[in-house]
């Protein structure tokens, strides 16, 4: 099958890959349906979290935008961490906030000081 496996041509050091396949050896059917499942996020029909977020690529995500995660689920745009914590994006979730020492909260707004505190 050649270099670029039977599915483009081999120029200058490269594979050009014919249309529908991607890859370095052009070894990617783009629309291979075991491809595009390993971009749906768990319980989701969705690819890559919808078109606007991203593509999937030989059952990757490519994220567009401020989009990222596994899935392209992830925008910092909706992170409600506040300046207390930061945005994580698990594999398999949303945002999610890590408060920084001192806080708590799902939203990192509650102190954990209580030298502020009155006892009777």
């Amino acid at each position: 099958e050649g270099v670029c496996g039977g599915n483009g041509g081999f120029k200058w050091g490269a594979c050009s890959c014919d249309p529908g396949w991607s890859g370095e050896v052009c070894d990617c059917n783009e629309q291979s349906q075991s491809n595009l499942e390993l971009c749906k996020r768990p319980g989701s029909e969705l690819i890559c979290t919808g078109a606007e977020s991203g593509t999937c690529q030989c059952g990757n995500c490519t994220c567009k935008g401020e989009n990222y995660g596994k899935y392209c689920q992830c925008n910092n745009q909706n992170c409600l961490c506040g300046e207390h914590g930061e945005c994580i994006c698990p594999d398999d979730g949303d945002l999610v906030c890590k408060c920084n020492p001192g806080w708590t909260g799902e939203y990192c707004d509650c102190s954990t000081d209580t030298s502020k505190c009155m006892f009777s």
